[in-house]
């Protein structure tokens, strides 16, 4: 694929969509009381490209970048590749936190320092054209498409591959280790999504609103307006 295209794609897919309706919008001061360094923060994105990776994964979460601390993320981005950002960019998105458990404090910084280094490297356009053909054409070798996803430039990324290597580095798993004929093998991080996160079996799920939740408070507005 040409530059010149590349850069038409990108710019394209890049644009949010007037039809997007989030379930439900994050209560950001909780967000911020909560969140701690290491945690994955899941977006539902709305750009354009966003819708494809909902659909390809089934899953509302399009997104992911990992919080380093001081209100600031991680991140991969489609147009300005992987970057520090604040946190606050994504107050008016629908987000999930997802934790991993106990991370000692020296794994914790090579964590940190893996994922820093990476600040600059470019967002994985071949990527993007891998799964949009799998989006247009259902009935595609999956396999093969699969097998070469992406690009083979290590310096080219996708959001949840960044973190997936950066965990990997400090051999934390994200989905459990695959076997074949005796030997084990880690998941190829360029097939990691957003939404492995949310169903890993070694992330917790952090939600803010449980923080200051009481059942028996719940409906208690609502009772007032009936005997009024």
């Amino acid at each position: 694929m040409s530059i010149f295209f590349q850069k038409i794609l990108i710019s394209y897919l890049s644009k949010e969509t007037n039809s997007y309706v989030t379930p439900q919008k994050s209560d950001f001061e909780r967000i911020i009381n909560v969140i701690q360094p290491g945690d994955v923060l899941l977006i539902e994105g709305k750009q354009r490209f966003s819708k494809a990776i909902k659909y390809l994964t089934q899953s509302n979460w399009s997104h992911s970048a990992m919080y380093i601390g001081n209100n600031t993320l991680v991140e991969a981005d489609l147009k300005e590749g992987v970057r520090f950002i604040p946190l606050k960019e994504y107050m008016d998105y629908h987000t999930r936190i997802c934790r991993p458990k106990n991370i000692s404090s020296e794994d914790l910084k090579d964590l940190f320092r893996f994922i820093s280094s990476k600040i600059g490297w470019q967002y994985d356009t071949k990527h993007v054209t891998d799964l949009l053909k799998i989006a247009l054409n259902p009935r595609s070798n999956l396999r093969n498409i699969f097998r070469r996803l992406g690009s083979p430039d290590p310096k080219e990324v996708i959001c949840s591959s960044l973190l997936a290597d950066a965990f990997h580095s400090i051999d934390y798993p994200i989905l459990p280790i695959r076997q074949e004929r005796g030997d084990y093998h880690k998941i190829n991080t360029t097939t990691i999504t957003p939404s492995d996160f949310d169903l890993s079996p070694y992330f917790y799920i952090i939600k803010p609103t449980l923080e200051q939740f009481n059942y028996e408070d719940f409906f208690e507005p609502l009772k007032h307006d009936v005997t009024d």
